[in-house]
């Protein structure tokens, strides 16, 4: 009888889960079953298949999140247009069993054109939440480099994660490339974009060339992206990004966490007959939450150049006051702003208030900031924000690209605090 063989036996008679067991009891990862719903406009849709075309090689690969419990991940990435291998392999961390997953694959019009390339699309479930994993995606031989990822806490865990917003990079690729490369360093479980990613999101080479620049940063971190106006609800971005629910307005459950992201580019009738008692179900569902955050892209409170927006003020700032979100971010003004807590109009105590947050610094040509009443901390600057979420307590902190502090805060503890960083 082998070590191993006698340590599970004696295990078993002593009536005690051993670490054997355990890992052997471990969800296996496995193809999800789910409806696909087959966005308008794609084409050519296959299984994963055996055919290898001239350029196999994965690229733009990005982890995201589909759905709430921990327990699933979706992997993209494009190759040539006439290799069809759709495959994930991944292990749990440092060097478990390797588990293989296939997935499907599909093109579109702009795809189709000179480089002709074709959109992969995997997605795993039986996943074990707050398991960090390693993988690789690609088929026939041809692979991505091993990257590791994180699933998601299981919704209501108190178990700590990491946090970074962002947001409008638009198409300078060389300062957003610096700006994922500042982020990753600090390895975030999650990120999540405030949207205006590119200039234009119905131009394929807009996004080859910003996710040439975050390559390979983004392939180790589960990315949410938040739908802004220059990215037009295209074919191209409703088939790069794999997100909950309609992909546009959704929530998600990340640990003791509710991200609720919902997308303002629609009309004002719009925002208040479908918007407003969409967001006014998804705040009053997360009530068991310990930390409420919203995302969307256009600022309801900003000194800056686009200032404070009044259309989402006659809409949506009653549900968000009523509500209490602890913190709303926001993009579109290119600069950095944390607000006061603030309600109905006024400045409110930590508890009672919201804080917004604007957060477009990730490479678009920045806006003269300002300051205003509501106004904590302001500054026009490349940045980003990391939060650290560990139970009862919030971290956070913006960060210039060179490693120095601009603002840092803290929401809940004994003693709740926000200043600007010297």
């Amino acid at each position: 009888m082998t070590p191993r063989s006698l340590l599970i036996t004696l295990c078993a008679i002593a009536g005690i889960a051993c670490a054997g067991q355990a890992a052997a009891q471990a969800p296996t990862p496995t193809t999800c079953e789910w409806e696909w719903v087959r966005p308008s406009g794609i084409r050519d849709v296959q299984w994963h298949g055996e055919e290898v075309g001239p350029g196999p090689e994965p690229r733009m690969l990005h982890p995201q999140i589909f759905a709430d419990g921990g327990t699933s991940l979706a992997f993209t990435w494009i190759t040539d247009l006439e290799s069809v291998g759709s495959v994930v392999e991944i292990r749990t961390e440092p060097e478990g069993p390797v588990h293989t997953v296939e997935g499907r694959s599909y093109t579109w019009p702009e795809l189709e054109a000179e480089p002709r390339r074709r959109f992969h699309e995997v997605r795993v479930c039986g996943l074990t939440p707050g398991q960090r994993y390693g993988y690789r995606v690609g088929g026939n031989g041809h692979w991505s480099e091993w990257h590791p990822v994180r699933a998601a806490p299981a919704p209501g865990s108190s178990d700590p994660f990491r946090i970074a917003v962002l947001g409008d990079s638009r198409s300078n690729a060389v300062v957003w490339e610096q700006v994922i490369a500042a982020v990753s360093v600090h390895q975030p479980d999650l990120m999540v974009f405030t949207g205006d990613m590119v200039g234009d999101g119905r131009l394929q080479a807009r996004w080859d060339a910003w996710f040439e620049a975050a390559d390979p940063e983004l392939a180790s971190t589960v990315f949410i992206a938040v739908h802004g106006n220059h990215e037009r609800r295209s074919l191209e971005y409703r088939s790069l990004f794999v997100l909950p629910e309609d992909e546009f307005n959704f929530v998600l459950n990340y640990g003791n966490t509710a991200l609720i992201v919902f997308d303002d580019s629609v009309d004002n009738s719009a925002l208040a007959d479908d918007v407003a008692p969409w967001l006014d179900h998804a705040l009053e569902s997360a009530d068991d939450a310990r930390w409420t955050m919203v995302f969307n892209h256009r600022p309801f409170y900003s000194s800056g150049e686009h200032g404070s927006n009044r259309h989402l003020h006659a809409t949506l700032l009653e549900t968000i006051d009523r509500r209490r979100p602890d913190l709303v971010f926001n993009g579109h003004d290119h600069n950095y702003e944390r607000t006061v807590p603030l309600r109905n109009g006024e400045r409110a105590d930590v508890a009672d208030g919201v804080t917004y947050i604007v957060s477009a610094g990730a490479g678009a040509v920045l806006h003269p900031s300002g300051g205003r009443w509501f106004t904590e901390v302001s500054e026009s600057i490349h940045h980003y924000v990391l939060l650290d979420v560990a139970g009862d307590v919030i971290t956070g902190r913006a960060l210039r690209l060179d490693g120095s502090v601009l603002d840092e805060f803290t929401l809940g503890g004994e003693s709740p605090s926000s200043q600007p960083a010297e």
